[in-house]
């Protein structure tokens, strides 16, 4: 079940999360209380208040997003996006690959890292195509669907770059299951599947999480077919 409860406090929000908390007295407290967060300071005031309104605040995790599900993906054995197409790899990658493009696709990046001696020019413009093409994977699935049938999606010169770099760390990497694919197929498992409860905890806590890319929103609400969400927005 997806329980939204929404307020422009947040301490109003978490009197909710008390009561919800409180109201569970089969709570089994040798299991963890999972709570989605975004920051580690939601993390920390959250902590602190909790503990000042229980006798005993323990056996709890929190998590951003992508982590969770990546959990949840482990317990339910649906294979995760491969560590390969991880911003901080995918720069290095991006970075070695730009030492050696050439040809009217590159035109623009070529441009853009002439008289590079440090290189620097071109480590900065690897960090932004990666933070890109990381966002691209949760944010433009369809899009990169479209790449790999070699299918534009817009008229950004930008695009043309992009799409043959994407293809060129495909083949380098060796397969595309990024995360956008793996977080396809577990929305697809937790639909399929008629009993997970055995798995999957009992309730999941979304606090202090006041954007959500649609894939990860739908990834919560197939995962409400098997647990209680309650999101706190």
């Amino acid at each position: 079940m997806f329980y939204l409860h929404l307020s422009n406090k947040s301490e109003n929000l978490i009197r909710h999360l008390v009561e919800v908390l409180h109201l569970d007295d089969k709570r089994d407290p040798f299991v963890p209380e999972y709570f989605l967060i975004q920051s580690q300071g939601m993390e920390r005031m959250l902590s602190q208040r909790l503990a000042e309104r229980f006798v005993s605040w323990c056996n709890y995790e929190y998590m951003l997003p992508t982590r969770f599900f990546a959990l949840m993906a482990d317990r339910l054995g649906v294979e995760t996006g491969a560590e390969e197409y991880a911003r901080d790899q995918l720069c290095w990658r991006i970075e070695q690959i730009l030492r050696g493009v050439s040809g009217d696709t590159f035109r623009l990046l070529i441009r853009y890292m002439a008289h590079d001696a440090s290189g620097m020019k071109r480590y900065q413009l690897a960090q932004q195509l990666a933070y890109v093409f990381d966002q691209y994977q949760i944010m433009r699935l369809a899009m990169m669907d479209g790449w790999e049938q070699g299918k534009r999606f817009t008229e950004n010169p930008a695009e043309i770059y992009q799409m043959e770099l994407w293809k060129l760390l495909g083949e380098e990497i060796g397969h595309v299951r990024h995360r956008g694919v793996f977080l396809r197929d577990l929305i697809h498992h937790l639909n399929e599947k008629s009993d997970l409860s055995s798995v999957l905890p009992k309730r999941l806590s979304v606090f202090g999480v006041h954007s959500l890319p649609p894939i990860l929103l739908s990834c919560l609400q197939a995962l409400s077919n098997h647990c209680d969400i309650h999101f706190y927005l």
